[in-house]
């Protein structure tokens, strides 16, 4: 299954890693150890490079380094594989240490602000180094960038559109960032790049991944509904934790009489995911009980959103494929509230002989 199995006596993987995360830090040449070598404080869900922040990384420094370019007279592209590499290592750089920063379970928001900007100011200074410049410029560039990406953060925190946060926040970092190296005597230019990735690649960029859980589950939950595309999401971001949908929005159209072959009173399982296939709303299998020809019940009142195996063997394929194009997470329950019972079919179809029930789920 290609999993990495763990001693808990060895206190080592079995397997060895076959990425190197970090090739300035001595304990990410250790193939079976395990976050640092300190498994009790960090987390590492992946282990992989963060290979998209690095390419974004690099396509900053390559646009950043034109500008420069362009201002001073030279060619746009002139020493742009510099550029592309030291933008791919900063970018992967600074996605780690914001990944280490949330992964930090007995650090208080003091001790996140002073690692986050001494390992700025390590890989500012880093980055500048390498591109031959001052190293003392491009520390205090990324610390600034630093420094000021977190306080923007703060101040937007109630901004609701994410583009415009991450926006304002990877400027500002930049620009704090070019501003220090200016005044210290550097290239505001250079500064700006650190400043820009140390803010968008890792503030920005871990700001959003704090906040989307929530902002889903708020979502979700003001117009209870729930899509496909939002129930793979919360089973990857969601922790497990439960939601709640409205029962009465469920949509009950395609299903049809023949899917009760008892008849009327009789309970089945309904696979709600391929019925609603339109409409994109998932709910997994419910079971429902058909009350008349025009009228279906909640019989559990929730729906466990999972990729388990239960032994039918076509089920079982299906449920394999979709989790390997979902990836990994967590399972969780949706919760129904509002009316028990449901109409079955399209008003303008049906000839309605019984009225709602006034029944709710609890």
């Amino acid at each position: 299954m290609n999993a990495r199995l763990y001693d808990p006596l060895l206190h080592r993987f079995l397997a060895p890693d076959n990425y190197v995360q970090n090739p300035y830090s001595t304990q990410n040449f250790n193939r079976y150890g395990y976050v640092l070598n300190n498994p009790l404080k960090y987390n590492d869900p992946s282990g992989e490079f963060p290979i998209v922040a690095a390419l974004i990384g690099a396509l900053i420094n390559v646009a950043v380094n034109g500008i420069s370019n362009t201002m001073a007279g030279r060619p746009f592209f002139q020493n742009w594989g510099m550029a592309a590499f030291t933008g791919f290592i900063g970018g992967a750089a600074s996605n780690m240490i914001g990944s280490a920063v949330l992964s930090m379970k007995f650090s208080g928001a003091a001790g996140k602000f002073i690692y986050q900007t001494l390992a700025h100011a390590h890989l500012g200074a880093f980055l500048t180094g390498i591109s031959g410049g001052n190293p003392l410029h491009g520390a205090i560039a990324g610390a600034l960038g630093s420094i000021v990406a977190a306080g923007t953060g703060g101040l937007l925190e109630g901004v609701k559109n994410d583009y415009i946060t991450a926006g304002v926040m990877s400027v500002s970092g930049g620009i704090a960032g070019g501003l220090g190296s200016a005044l210290s005597g550097g290239s505001f230019w250079d500064g700006f790049r650190n400043g820009f990735i140390s803010a968008g690649l890792n503030h920005a960029l871990h700001q959003y991944i704090k906040n989307y859980p929530k902002r889903l589950k708020a979502k979700i939950e003001e117009d209870g509904i729930i899509t496909f595309k939002e129930a793979k999401k919360w089973w990857k971001w969601g922790n497990g934790e439960d939601l709640l949908a409205n029962f009465s929005k469920l949509d009950f159209h395609d299903i049809n009489i023949a899917d009760f072959p008892n008849g009327i009173g009789s309970s089945e399982y309904i696979n709600l995911f391929f019925k609603n296939s339109r409409s994109g709303n998932v709910y997994g299998t419910l079971k429902l009980t058909l009350i008349n020809y025009n009228m279906v019940k909640s019989a559990t009142g929730y729906d466990v959103f999972d990729f388990n195996m239960d032994g039918r063997f076509f089920r079982d394929i299906f449920t394999r494929i979709g989790r390997l194009f979902v990836g990994s997470g967590t399972p969780y329950t949706i919760r129904f509230y509002g009316p028990r019972i449901h109409r079955r079919c399209k008003p303008l179809l049906c000839t309605y002989k019984y009225p709602l029930s006034t029944t709710y789920l609890h």
